[in-house]
């Protein structure tokens, strides 16, 4: 067992802290605590962390079926699928999931017209939070020289997998705007080489 003391940090195993973690996300997210929660509570999701377009694939279940028996709505089981894929994007099971979700027409391959599509609403979003926004093609050079895929602008699953560590940024760019900040307001020299 780890000598850590977050529990945030420990991803060995999911103990009781690790569900109580999850349960109360998810209880704050269902306001009428109804055990389910619909894609207006799953947008308020860390602060409107996610964007509407991930959002709305999430909800439309391209990256996994839901297991809730009701209509347009996630159970619990379902928001512990959604949340080990959005805390610890390092996995497979989590790379699989944003993957799938990036990639609009299924063909296994993240274009430059799929990206564009989901970070023009982060640009939106950056712009309204008064943050100056990275231009796209910027963010493709970056995202190419992150990857190194083996034809530029088009990043393969198998690509993706194999960058290991660093694939969260990929992802968090596209779809998830406090990361993403986070990300691009880092200090560089506090960073350990």
């Amino acid at each position: 067992m780890s000598g850590e003391n977050d529990i945030n940090v420990v991803r060995q195993y999911f103990s009781y802290e690790h569900f109580y973690v999850l349960y109360c996300r998810f209880w704050e997210l269902d306001t009428d605590h109804d055990f389910l929660i619909d894609k207006e509570d799953f947008s308020r999701y860390e602060g409107h962390a996610l964007s509407r377009k991930a959002v709305d694939r999430i909800f439309d279940q391209v990256p996994r079926k839901f297991k809730s028996q009701t209509k347009d709505k996630m159970n619990y089981e379902d928001f512990v699928w959604f949340m080990l894929s959005e805390e610890d994007k390092t996995t497979l099971r989590s790379v699989n999931y944003w993957f799938k979700v990036i990639d609009l027409d299924d063909n296994l391959i993240i274009t430059p017209h799929e990206m564009e599509y989901f970070y023009e609403e982060q640009v939106h979003r950056l712009e309204y939070l008064n943050h100056e926004p990275i231009l796209f093609v910027d963010l493709l050079c970056q995202m190419n020289d992150l990857v190194k895929p083996g034809f530029e602008g088009h990043f393969g699953l198998s690509e993706l997998k194999k960058v290991k560590t660093q694939i969260g940024i990929f992802f968090n760019c596209l779809v998830n705007l406090n990361k993403f900040i986070a990300y691009e307001t880092r200090d560089l020299f506090s960073l350990k080489h």
